[in-house]
C-alpha cells in the first residue's frame, strides 16, 4: 500500500473501532488490532509505542484472570492510571497526526490546532476490557438511580442551559454564528475519539464503576468536578464551566445509564459551541 495511504487507513480503522465499541466488542477489538497494525506500518506507533500496547494488554489480560480482590483492583487501579497518563500524553511511543494547524473560525476566535490521538482513543479498548458492559445500550450505573421524571427534564433544562450564558458571562465564548471549513474533521474527531473517550472515562468509569458505592449523587458531583479539573489549561472560567457541563452529562448517564446518551450530548454541546460562538474560545483584544 502507498505510504500517503497508509495514516489515512489507520484513520478510518480507529474511528471505525471507536464507533463499534457501541454495537460489537469483537468487532471493535478486531479493527482496533487492524487498526495498530496499520498505524505501527504507517509509523503512527512506534516500537516503543507497540511495547505500551503489550505491557497494557497483559495487565488487562491478568486483570480478567486473578480472583484475589485485592490484586484485582490494583490492577484496575494501573490501568486507570495509564488512561490518564495516555490522555495527557506522556506515555511514549505514539505520533498522533495533526490534522488541523493553527485554524480560526473567525477574527474574534482563537487558533484551533486538532490531532487525531491514537494513544487517547486506547483508553476506550482498556476500559471496555476492564468494564465489559460498559458500551452496552443499557446499563446499572449505581445503586441508586436518579431516573428520568419532570423533575429530571427540568434539572437537564437547567444545567444545559445555563452553559452558555455562563461561558458569554465569564467572557470565554461570544454569539458568532457559522461553520468553519474544516466542521466535519471537528465533528469526526470530537464524537468519535473526544466525547466517547472523556465520558466512558469520567462517567462511565468514574461515575459509574469507581464511585458507585457513594451513591448516585456524590457519583455525579464528584465526576463532574474532575471532569471540570481536567479542563485546567483553559482557566478557572473553564473549570467552572465544564464542571457545570459535566454535571449535564452525568445527570443524563445517571438517569438513562447509556453511555451513548452522554456521548451525544457532549458532541451536541461541542457542535453548537462550534456552530454559534466563538472557538475554542474568544481572542482576546488587542489595545
Amino acid at each position: 500500500m502507498d505510504d500517503t495511504l497508509l495514516p489515512l487507513f489507520s484513520t478510518i480503522l480507529l474511528l471505525f473501532a471507536s464507533a463499534a465499541l457501541f454495537f460489537s466488542r469483537n468487532m471493535a477489538f478486531l479493527f482496533g488490532v487492524m487498526t495498530i497494525a496499520c498505524s505501527f506500518a504507517s509509523g503512527i506507533i512506534s516500537a516503543i509505542g507497540l511495547a505500551v500496547i503489550g505491557i497494557l494488554g497483559l495487565l488487562l489480560y491478568v486483570h480478567t484472570r486473578v480472583q484475589k480482590p485485592s490484586l484485582k483492583s490494583f490492577l484496575a487501579g494501573l490501568l486507570l492510571l495509564a488512561c490518564v497518563l495516555l490522555a495527557a500524553h506522556l506515555l511514549p511511543g505514539f505520533n498522533n497526526p495533526q490534522w488541523l494547524k493553527e485554524e480560526f473560525k473567525s477574527e474574534s476566535s482563537l487558533a484551533f490546532s486538532m490531532y487525531l490521538n491514537f494513544d487517547k482513543a486506547l483508553i476506550l479498548f482498556i476500559l471496555a476490557g476492564l468494564y465489559p458492559f460498559l458500551f452496552d445500550k443499557q446499563v446499572s450505573v449505581s445503586n441508586e438511580t436518579l431516573g428520568i421524571s419532570p423533575r429530571s427534564k427540568l434539572i437537564l433544562i437547567l444545567l444545559f442551559g445555563s452553559i452558555f450564558p455562563l461561558a458569554m458571562t465569564l467572557e470565554l465564548i461570544e454569539l458568532e454564528m457559522g461553520l468553519p471549513s474544516w466542521w466535519w474533521l471537528f465533528a469526526l474527531n470530537n464524537l468519535l475519539i473526544t466525547c466517547t473517550v472523556e465520558e466512558a472515562f469520567f462517567r462511565g468509569a468514574l461515575q459509574g464503576q469507581v464511585l458507585n458505592r457513594f451513591g448516585a449523587v456524590s457519583a455525579l458531583l464528584i465526576s463532574s468536578v474532575l471532569f471540570g479539573a481536567a479542563h485546567f489549561a483553559g482557566g478557572l472560567e473553564y473549570v467552572l464551566v465544564a464542571t457545570i457541563a459535566g454535571c449535564g452529562y452525568g445527570y443524563v448517564y445517571a438517569s438513562t445509564g447509556r453511555l451513548s446518551l452522554a456521548v451525544l450530548s457532549h458532541f451536541a454541546v461541542n457542535f453548537i459551541h462550534l456552530a454559534f460562538f466563538t472557538y475554542p474560545k474568544l481572542a482576546p483584544i488587542d489595545l
